[in-house]
């Protein structure tokens, strides 16, 4: 996963690119989040429900729910390029001083 340097000071939105070979760990947070499929075909997988998103796919979600990605087939080889996807997420937490 990478963060993308593009935050405002103090702003809620997070994005990230995320580059998977595999299924990642679940995760749960508050707000809403958006994913878009840059490349490759994806498994999203929300409170154990399954959802697939081809390129040019996108999802939003409640993100307190938990999610993880993966790539549709469950693995990439290593030798091949990953599943890129594009994360938003609108932070709801309370802002930090």
């Amino acid at each position: 996963m990478t963060s993308l340097a593009c935050r405002m000071p103090h702003g809620r939105l997070r994005s990230s690119l995320l580059r998977l070979h595999e299924e990642t760990t679940a995760n749960m947070h508050p707000g809403e989040e958006f994913v878009f499929c840059l490349h490759g075909a994806a498994r999203l997988t929300i409170s154990g429900k399954a959802y697939f998103l081809n390129e040019g796919d996108a999802a939003t979600f409640w993100c307190a729910e938990p999610h993880t990605y993966a790539p549709a087939s469950g693995s990439v080889p290593p030798s091949d390029p990953p599943l890129l996807l594009l994360t938003v997420w609108l932070d709801a937490r309370e802002e930090r001083k």
